[in-house]
């Protein structure tokens, strides 16, 4: 990739963001309740590692319940997936999400993961909204903001800051 292409991309490399990044500490020691928002990354470790994770699972139920926003994108909205509220229903019930796709991941790396995401988001009553492969795509319901890929990153970055300056 020539960063030089891609300003953002060069300046958080550059900057300050690469820097701020390299001093992550684990969630187990995070007070998440401080925080107005909280954001999932994608990549492919996700489907391994959150989708049954009971932490992830009880820091996404009580963030999405105190009225905090709650952002994904690519696979990072398996941190979603299996997510049960106070009522028993799960989070992505009825609710508008996007995900990586079946498809994106059926020309990508379909081998590598354990199950497919838009499949078990779907299974669990989301309302599911794709655009062609690859093309950013992002939504919000609510507080919910979801992306369906890396290049949805910055729309789903820019749905937060929305959100929160609302």
């Amino acid at each position: 990739m020539n960063l030089l292409a891609d300003p953002d991309n060069l300046a958080f490399l550059t900057g300050k963001g690469w820097a701020d990044m390299q001093k992550g500490v684990k969630l187990s020691t995070v007070d998440v309740s401080v925080y107005d928002a909280i954001f999932v990354p994608g990549g492919l470790a996700p489907l391994v590692d959150m989708a049954d994770d009971a932490l992830i699972k009880k820091v996404v139920k009580e963030t999405y319940e105190r009225g905090a926003v709650v952002g994904a994108v690519c696979h990072g909205p398996v941190s979603l997936l299996n997510v049960k509220l106070s009522d028993g229903s799960y989070l992505v019930d009825g609710k508008n999400i996007s995900s990586f796709t079946t498809l994106e991941e059926d020309n990508y790396a379909r081998a590598d993961v354990p199950f497919d995401l838009q499949t078990a988001l779907t299974k669990q009553g989301a309302i599911y909204h794709t655009v062609d492969p690859w093309q950013p795509f992002s939504i919000a319901d609510g507080k919910l903001v979801t992306g369906q890929n890396p290049a949805s990153g910055k729309g789903v970055g820019e749905k937060i800051v929305a959100i929160l300056g609302s």
